[in-house]
């Protein structure tokens, strides 16, 4: 293959590092010998105590390499934390197979433990030059994460099978508004398999970089597996505002089998997603089968797909980047299938700018499809599709499609191919059997002058990619002091209602100010409800936006009749050493209001020490006195600058 990732990363990691300054460790599951972890014959005992593993790894010098040998091992946490400068400081824990099998760590996790379970290798934030290889992990919450915030660099991931998990492997960055580098960077993760979990395969969040994933595996295992939403096999999500995950490359890499049931409503469910958090993601010689939403679904900005096939999807490709675009060379998109819910299956679908060259669309029930759902006629004026030297296949139902499509020497052609077309083409029953195209889907007519080809690999289309699609850089910079939303119909990714002492928030439908939900606090005694979150990536960074006065605003509705009696309120931030309190929700609750009243509280109010100052917002609470007979209502929650 002509496509060579010529990075820092790829000399440093790919060559596989050697232990070269401490003395190497040894342990096997009863131990023999000598006990004293020199050899494998002298090999330490994992049984000898609880906290054998860890004092194995603790006791690692900078260069040197904890070996476990092949068995069965009841599974247990280890920290993996390193402090190495350079490469040859570089801390590893290695399996060695024993009669043909590694070791394998094994838990009691089950599918619908969403709440329990731990992580088997946690790398400590901070860390530096470390590596994990060699293991296999069955029935246990994580396979590998990164310990928040992150701030880990020079890692290396490498043949790892996990199976039975919620989560297989997690990458946290930790980068900031403000310091974007400090994010997790410079981490090889190959030869890795994810099969059954509720979750993810491998998630990218909170500002990760320079990060590369090759010839790994992500099998969600389908409708039996499916108890939390969403099932996602590759998910770059970044972070809070302004924390992007970016230059992360996928090589042969493949998802399959994600799945959600929404009953009529949208299944999602992608193989490959990225949030709009995230930019400069490449993917060459991926694969996405069989998940009930996208082969690929990117809202990130700056994508490159390179050599990439999907099949079975409900959208094999699904794109919502407008400016500058995604850019596909020879990938194919076909037979896109609809489990159940709403929308269309189709091949590719986009709400913004798409360029392909020399990529097949065959075989769907809709090919192309421009997005027409909650958009503006502007919005819908801006979306584009170029096809360069590409086949499609279209119904008669899609002649508005192509009349919309810019055609650069690309064939159209009747769904089905044409007569002496290769398989893939011809036989559609064939079609949704594939897994492995091969060549399958080239042209016999056409050869590699169109479409896509098997002979991609030969080709030098990551120069070419590159040259359509250049890498971009974003400098980390303040946010602006605008208004900040909290909660408009429903509540953002990470934030969550809850109660105490009889009281509790929920969110209730076509109840809300301007919007069809709304939050509504009822109570049954003196206690307490709140609205917050507890996940950095989701708190409110006042740190990192323009200086200002912030004033924390809700539209609040009571019942007429009804006395809510003294509320109190309090304003929560994820900073224990800024101490608040207490103040009174100062609305008139008398029962003699029954109409949306507007409530504007500074957060300065909520500190006990009138020198501090806000750095973060992570939710509010409030406090009862007594019994409710009607919801408190509440809706339009924001943060404004003053």
């Amino acid at each position: 293959m002509k496509i060579l990732m010529k990075s820092a990363l790829a000399v440093i990691l790919f060559s596989g590092i050697a232990a070269v300054n401490g003395a190497d460790v040894y342990m096997s599951l009863d131990g023999a010998g000598s006990k004293d972890g020199s050899s494998l014959e002298n090999s330490l005992s994992f049984k000898g105590d609880e906290a054998s593993l860890q004092k194995a790894w603790d006791s690692l010098a900078p260069g040197s390499t904890l070996f476990l040998d092949g068995g069965e091992y009841p599974a247990k946490q280890l920290i993996v934390k390193a402090d190495g400068k350079n490469e040859k400081e570089l801390r590893k824990i290695s399996g060695k197979a024993k009669d043909g099998k590694l070791p394998v760590f094994t838990g009691d996790w089950g599918k619908n433990d969403k709440d329990k379970g731990f992580t088997v290798f946690k790398i400590a934030k901070g860390s530096t030059w470390w590596a994990i290889e060699n293991f296999e992990i069955v029935k246990c919450k994580i396979g590998v994460e990164i310990e928040n915030p992150g701030n880990v660099s020079f890692g290396r991931i490498e043949n790892i099978s996990m199976k039975e998990m919620r989560e297989g492997v997690i990458i946290t960055g930790g980068a900031t508004v403000l310091n974007p580098e400090i994010g997790s960077h410079d981490i090889l993760i190959r030869n890795c398999r994810v099969e059954k979990y509720t979750k993810r395969g491998f998630r990218f969040k909170d500002g990760c970089y320079n990060i590369t994933v090759e010839n790994c595996y992500a099998d969600a295992g389908g409708k039996e597996w499916a108890t939390e939403a969403f099932h996602m096999g590759f998910s770059s999500q970044g972070g809070s505002e302004g924390v992007s995950d970016h230059d992360i490359t996928f090589i042969n890499c493949e998802a399959r089998n994600n799945y959600w049931d929404a009953g009529e409503g949208y299944w999602n469910a992608d193989g490959f997603c990225a949030e709009r958090n995230s930019y400069n993601l490449t993917y060459i010689g991926c694969s996405a089968f069989d998940n009930t939403d996208g082969g690929w679904d990117l809202k990130t900005l700056n994508p490159l797909l390179i050599g990439c096939v999907a099949l079975r999807n409900k959208k094999d490709f699904r794109f919502w980047s407008a400016e500058p675009g995604t850019v596909m060379v020879r990938c194919l998109g076909a037979y896109a299938f609809k489990r159940g819910g709403n929308s269309e299956e189709t091949g590719l679908w986009t709400t913004g700018k798409v360029f392909a060259y020399k990529c097949s669309f065959v075989d769907n029930p809709y090919s192309i499809v421009f997005n027409n759902w909650h958009v503006t006629p502007e919005q819908e004026k801006n979306m584009k599709v170029l096809l360069e030297d590409c086949i499609a296949t279209f119904s008669d139902s899609q002649k508005d499609t192509i009349a919309r499509l810019d055609n650069v020497n690309s064939v159209i052609w009747a769904p089905g191919g044409r007569a002496g077309e290769a398989p893939g083409y011809a036989n559609p029953e064939q079609g949704r059997k594939l897994f492995d195209v091969g060549k399958s889907f080239d042209s016999v007519e056409l050869g590699p002058s169109k479409g896509y080809n098997s002979c991609w690999k030969n080709e030098n289309l990551l120069e070419f990619g590159r040259k359509k699609q250049p890498l971009i850089t974003l400098d980390g910079k303040r946010l602006p002091a605008a208004s900040i939303m909290l909660f408009k119909d429903k509540n953002p990714s990470g934030w969550y209602m809850s109660g105490w002492k009889g009281c509790d928030m929920q969110i209730v439908k076509d109840a809300g100010k301007e919007s069809s939900s709304c939050l509504a606090l009822t109570s049954k005694g003196a206690g307490g409800a709140g609205y917050q979150t507890k996940r950095r990536e989701a708190v409110v960074d006042l740190n990192s936006r323009e200086k200002a006065k912030w004033v924390l605003q809700l539209g609040i509705k009571g019942a007429a009749g009804q006395n809510y009696n003294e509320l109190k309120i309090r304003a929560l931030n994820m900073n224990e050493e800024i101490k608040t309190k207490e103040v009174p929700l100062k609305v008139k609750l008398d029962g003699s209001v029954s109409d949306w009243q507007e409530v504007r509280i500074p957060l300065s109010d909520f500190l006990e020490d009138s020198k501090e100052e806000f750095d973060s917002f992570s939710g509010f609470s409030i406090r009862t006195a007594g019994e409710f007979k009607s919801p408190l209502l509440i809706d339009q929650v924001t943060l404004e600058p003053k």
